[in-house]
């Protein structure tokens, strides 16, 4: 390579201008054809638009899910509040590793180590549960 041509391609990563060029292309999408595509497009951009409120709604799936967890408890024990809640969380944790991938969080461990910790971590929060309702008949 000569000098003006590593110069050139040494531009290209400093070049404002052509790396917005560079990712307007490669997301550029092509032109939509027949209704339904022109619908998706439609759909597809409001929901864009509303992405922020639509994630502020999560929380109320979140805050139902909560209630009803508590009323299972409520309804059949401690041990059922538990096995819910970590059943929850034990299909969270793989639905995120798979979403994820080798993110920060998920990519320092195997997906096996995880579910084993988080088995021992709900078996030790059981085991502490029932010790505060067996402690008092004891005592």
């Amino acid at each position: 390579m000569t000098q003006e041509d590593e110069d050139r391609n040494a531009d290209r990563f400093y070049n404002v201008d052509r790396v917005k060029e560079t990712f307007r292309s490669q997301s550029s999408m092509p032109p939509p054809h027949g209704l339904h595509r022109r619908f998706a497009r439609l759909v597809g951009r409001v929901v864009d638009s509303m992405s922020g409120f639509l994630s502020a709604l999560v929380g109320i799936p979140i805050l139902f899910g909560g209630i009803i967890a508590v009323i299972v408890g409520v309804l059949y024990g401690p041990l059922v509040f538990l096995l819910a809640v970590g059943t929850t969380f034990g299909f969270l944790s793989f639905y995120l590793n798979k979403k994820v991938g080798k993110s920060l969080r998920f990519g320092n461990f195997s997906l096996p180590l995880l579910i084993v910790a988080q088995v021992a971590a709900l078996a030790l929060a059981i085991a502490f549960f029932l010790a505060l309702l067996v402690l008092p008949k004891l005592l």
